[in-house]
């Protein structure tokens, strides 16, 4: 599914085929959802005045960018931490054998998963299909690079 992208301008939605359409969730979760709530109180409360949709005007760009930008950074980093995490886990355990399923084959090697949610990369042509089960050996784990590569065992 593709990221969502922040616009002030009116897109509709493909999917369901209509032409004027805001998806928000609670104004909790994320800024572009407090700014959706807000506009929708002040035309509820018929405060929407014309200075107010000429600020919006001015004002929802830049908010557009700016959210569509940090949220995408904000993810970026989510997963930075979260493979540093597993990176400092496994580096005590580079030597050990685990039963791994192929999740991914690419020129060079292939993806396998080791541990829940866990994977590590194996040079080299793949023994088997995409969810083929394979034996690997935890090999190398590089915590500065967030990198785990796996064997063949």
């Amino acid at each position: 599914m593709s990221k969502a992208l922040y616009s002030e301008k009116r897109s509709g939605h493909f999917g369901l085929a209509l032409s004027h359409y805001s998806h928000f969730t609670s104004p909790i979760r994320r800024y572009p959802d407090l700014q959706i709530h807000r506009i929708l109180k002040s035309y509820l409360h018929k405060q929407a005045d014309e200075r107010e949709k000429r600020r919006y005007e001015t004002l929802l760009p830049r908010v557009a960018k700016d959210c569509s930008t940090y949220e995408r950074r904000a993810e970026r980093l989510e997963y930075d931490y979260r493979d540093l995490k597993i990176a400092i886990y496994l580096k005590n355990r580079e030597g050990e054998v685990f039963q791994a399923r192929i999740t991914t084959i690419l020129e060079n090697g292939y993806f396998v998963e080791f541990l829940p949610h866990i994977e590590g990369f194996v040079r080299g042509k793949p023994p088997g299909k995409i969810f083929h089960t394979v034996t690997v050996r935890l090999s190398f784990v590089d915590i500065r690079g967030r990198k785990i590569d796996c064997e063949a065992a």
